[in-house]
């Protein structure tokens, strides 16, 4: 359920505020940074990964296990080709390095989901280290109506960004039933 929200949050950043032009959906508050067009495409890939490691079949979790690399490839070349041409249209639809970090993490966490299961310890700290500057985030503009520290580099990072990027690390990939985590965490305290 969690995983087709990310998905659907996504979409209707990407397609009805870039493809549409509805320009309120790329940002949520008036004057708040926008989600860029990559960082929707990336979010979308993660939660499409993530609903293939949900399926039994050996072809659903190589599926995920090519989407999450191609993600980590995608947004490694996206930022090498910024450094490199400083191309003023790429700036456009290039995520915060912040946000990079974040989604990069994001994708070595559904990694590990799909070939390391057996540990989930490992795959719990990498989410929270891809959830953290998220939440950081979120907070920062709910206290402070902006950033607390202007030079921060969490300042390009939407608030629906944010959002979606903690959401899925502790709540999908966390709670991924594989993991176990969910279970110790959920169970009834004795």
């Amino acid at each position: 359920m969690n995983r087709e929200r990310i998905l659907f949050v996504a979409a209707l950043v990407l397609l009805g505020g870039y493809g549409f032009g509805v320009e309120q959906l790329t940002y949520l508050i008036p004057g708040f940074p926008t989600m860029k067009p990559n960082t929707a495409g990336a979010l979308m890939a993660l939660a499409l990964g993530y609903m293939l490691t949900l399926r039994e079949s050996a072809g659903a979790r190589y599926l995920s296990i090519v989407i999450a690399a191609g993600i980590i490839l995608w947004l490694a070349w996206a930022r090498v080709n910024w450094a490199l041409t400083r191309t003023p249209g790429l700036l456009a639809t290039l995520p915060s390095d912040a946000t990079i970090a974040c989604v990069m993490l994001s994708a070595i966490a559904l990694l590990l989901l799909n070939l390391r299961p057996k540990r989930p310890v490992l795959t719990g700290v990498i989410c929270v280290l891809a959830a953290t500057p998220g939440l950081y985030r979120i907070f920062g503009l709910l206290l402070f109506w902006g950033a607390p520290d202007s030079a921060s580099p969490m300042n390009s990072m939407a608030l629906h960004t944010a959002a979606l990027i903690a959401w899925f690390n502790l709540v999908c990939v966390a709670l991924h039933p594989s993991l176990g985590i969910g279970r110790a965490i959920l169970q009834p305290s004795l």
